[in-house]
């Protein structure tokens, strides 16, 4: 199968790369010139990584009649934003979608690409939550779906991280055992998607139906904490029944 073809093809490579005559030639383009990329893609992704904090952090502050496009730093954010998905667009145009998403760098172009639509996301509640001034409850679940997306992207931008580890030895070995332990673990987690958004969908509907006023039980179940969960909120109380947290 695909998987038992990509395992040979990698013990192949693997094979190949430690030739004596490779690893000089490695080594040689190395100290040559690719060591100097390497250090400018470092020094401005932790200069996104720092603009993002600076940004998100204002985010979590920011008031309702306020902007989200008047914080510090978010021209300046937005800018390099834009240039990262230029850049993985010129990416793509250069090796075929059948290449990028395939080559071994696949995992991290998914995570950049997760990245930039996450912040977009974060960006469309936010303007949602300000532009819509008639209702505060729509405001406030506006600017919950915002954050939530935020934190997420917060997460992402942190592990995209570990793509510079692959470049040093003592770093680099850890990060794809890691990984590979994460793809091996894909059908599962995919399958555990499945069911959490299912159950989710099926929280929330069950939850915001009208219960009898004459029916004690049910009527019990109808509380104003549960009868007013939001979408996100559901899914959370899902998430966390995974664990055993029926609280």
């Amino acid at each position: 199968d695909m998987f038992s073809k990509r395992q040979v093809y990698d013990k192949k490579l693997e094979e190949f790369c430690c030739m004596e005559f490779v690893k000089m030639v490695i080594e040689h383009k190395w100290d040559s010139y690719i060591w100097l990329l390497f250090t400018c893609e470092l020094v401005e992704y932790f200069c996104f990584l720092v603009l993002f904090t600076v940004v998100s952090r204002q985010f979590t502050l920011l008031e309702r009649d306020t902007p989200p496009w008047t914080v510090r730093g978010h021209t300046i954010f937005v800018a390099q934003s834009c240039m990262h998905a230029l850049a993985q667009l010129l990416q793509m145009y250069r090796q075929g979608c059948f290449h990028y998403l395939k080559d071994s760098f696949r995992i991290w172009n998914g995570l950049e690409w997760s990245i930039l639509a996450a912040i977009a996301v974060t960006y469309f509640y936010l303007h949602r939550a300000f532009r819509e001034k008639g209702g505060d409850n729509l405001q406030s679940e506006h600017r919950v779906w915002a954050m939530t997306v935020c934190s997420i992207a917060s997460i992402l931008i942190w592990v995209r991280m570990l793509y510079f580890a692959l470049a040093f030895q003592t770093t680099g070995l850890f990060v794809r055992v890691v990984f590979a332990v994460v793809m091996d673990l894909y059908s599962f987690l995919s399958c555990l998607t499945v069911f959490l958004f299912a159950f989710s969908q099926g929280f929330y509907i069950f939850f915001h139906r009208d219960f009898p006023d004459s029916d004690e039980v049910t009527q019990h179940m109808a509380d104003e904490d549960t009868k007013h969960m939001g979408e996100e909120a559901t899914m959370l109380m899902t998430y966390q029944m995974l664990f055993g947290d029926y609280a």
